[in-house]
């Protein structure tokens, strides 16, 4: 079974024996999108939650938690799922 880095070195080949490598043309377009699509079925780890603290004018400490976020887009996530609902990026959701 390939692995799908492999699979995305191959495509990468498969372009440059064609010498389409630097080319706009319709082949090239068509094996970017491959490329992108096989990266997001690639397990990422999730950007982790952080807890920040400030000082507010009055000296109140004030408490700042962010949500985990996809590695791919950047977009926080309220649920832990097996790929992000904004951009299909495979995810590494932790262990409960």
């Amino acid at each position: 079974m390939i692995t799908w880095k492999e699979a995305i070195s191959d495509i990468d080949y498969i372009r440059h024996l064609a010498d389409i490598d630097n080319c706009k043309c319709k082949e090239n377009i068509t094996l970017d999108m491959a490329i992108n699509a096989m990266k997001k079925e690639i397990p990422k780890e999730l950007m982790p939650s952080k807890l920040t603290e400030e000082l507010s004018l009055l000296d109140y400490k004030i408490y700042d938690i962010s949500l985990p976020q996809c590695p791919n887009c950047h977009t926080a996530l309220t649920t832990y799922t097996k790929y992000c609902p904004y951009c299909g990026q495979k995810l590494i959701t932790p262990v409960k």
